[in-house]
């Protein structure tokens, strides 16, 4: 019976780079998901959500569930949320059939494309509501958003205000001074 033998070089090269792909796996999947996205993304993500998806109107101006100030109707909170980025597009895509959360992908329904449902499959009761149309950069910036600045975040904080207001002076940041 003969047998092969793999030679040294070869051996160390091949354990090398199995070595650097694993250290890469690892950093990357150690790193948070929000030092991964693009500062402009976030900030286009805020811009989105503030102004032309109307997000505050339902979730708060801080993503809270509209809690702190009642200025909306009782909605999920998402900063308790552990929703993952694809999830949290699908939602924003699709909205959530059966609950307030509108779809803001104006496709939605005309095929299969959300939770493989239809206008047809939506009964009367559990109709998703049309909210207003984002495309889909729209859409990932709110992820990449919400996901930078609002999941995993418990306290609300001076600096959010700030960042949503554009001053500490608004009468909403006042009480975080």
């Amino acid at each position: 019976m003969h047998r092969r033998f793999v030679s040294f070089p070869r051996f160390r090269a091949n354990s090398l780079l199995l070595v650097g792909v694993a250290l890469a796996l690892v950093l990357g999947l150690a790193s948070p998901s929000f030092a991964q996205e693009d500062d402009a993304v976030v900030a286009f993500g805020l811009t989105v959500w503030k102004d032309k998806g109307a997000c505050p109107q339902c979730h708060g101006w801080a993503a809270n569930g509209a809690k702190l100030d009642q200025e909306a109707p009782d909605s999920p909170s998402l900063r308790a949320s552990l929703l993952d980025r694809d999830t949290l597009i699908e939602v924003v895509q699709c909205g959530r059939p059966g609950t307030s959360m509108p779809y803001h992908d104006k496709r939605a329904y005309t095929d299969n494309r959300c939770y493989g449902l239809t206008h047809a499959d939506l009964d009367l009761q559990t109709k998703a509501y049309k909210g207003v149309s984002l495309n889909d950069r729209q859409i990932e910036a709110v992820a990449a958003y919400l996901l930078a600045r609002i999941i995993g975040r418990a306290e609300i904080t001076l600096e959010e205000c700030i960042e949503y207001y554009g001053r500490a002076t608004h009468r909403r940041c006042r009480r975080f001074q």
